[in-house]
């Protein structure tokens, strides 16, 4: 598979739903005053809706991880494509926090989220991805799941401490996690490549366990879990 190819996909998919977060069941998250005065409240605040999402998904990638084996997930079309959406859905969501920071208004908002699908280069990401971890479908597959699995547990902890420390650094806290110089757009923009590499990981092992086939990849479509109705196979 070309990088070319992935990262199209990738990139037609996240602009896909950015649509479908301003105008699905999820649209009032995209509201910037609201979302944007959440990210300077703390995170344990009951109210701060922004932290409540963060910790949800956070759990349901750890929980999926507890109950199911990665070498289940990788030959269950709908877990595979859960463990992908996760990965997807996280470097929207953390475009999505970039522009609110970056952006005072609502209309700076709209103009920058729409603008270009996600805060990085995701070329690059592909290409570099595709580079360290083409070793990856090479190696038998308890390597290949015991590699993979570790970088989901990893990006998924680090995700949580980064926005965390975003919220503390804002609303004046301590920040104990992360780097204390970077900036919280920088921040949001180290999370989407983090994702972004993650998710192309998925992708290249999900073929490995379908006789290299990338056609055979199940993803979900790009809205709401809970609108989510069949599979597609964009590859």
């Amino acid at each position: 598979m070309s990088q070319e190819r992935i990262t199209g996909v990738l990139t037609d998919w996240l602009r896909a739903e950015i649509v479908e977060a301003d105008t699905g069941r999820n649209a009032p998250l995209s509201k910037h005053e609201q979302r944007r005065a959440e990210l300077f409240k703390p995170v344990n605040d009951p109210l701060n809706q922004h932290a409540s999402k963060l910790h949800g998904h956070h759990r349901r990638i750890k929980l999926l991880m507890e109950q199911m084996d990665l070498a289940t997930i990788m030959q269950t079309e709908d877990s595979t494509a859960k463990l992908s959406f996760y990965s997807m859905m996280f470097i929207s969501g953390n475009y999505r926090s970039q522009c609110m920071i970056e952006a005072e208004t609502e209309d700076e908002y709209k103009e920058l989220r729409y603008s270009r699908p996600v805060g990085i280069d995701l070329a690059e990401v592909v290409v570099k991805t595709l580079g360290q971890k083409s070793s990856i479908v090479l190696e038998d597959p308890d390597a290949r799941l015991a590699k993979l699995s570790g970088q989901i547990n990893r990006v998924n902890y680090l995700n949580k401490a980064m926005h965390e420390d975003v919220h503390a650094a804002l609303a004046g806290s301590e920040v104990r996690q992360i780097d204390a110089h970077l900036t919280p757009s920088e921040v949001f923009q180290n999370a989407q490549q983090m994702w972004a590499s993650l998710a192309v990981a998925e992708i290249m092992v999900a073929a490995s366990f379908r006789d290299d086939d990338f056609a055979l990849v199940p993803f979900y479509q790009p809205a709401s879990i809970t609108d989510q109705t069949e599979l597609i196979y964009p590859f």
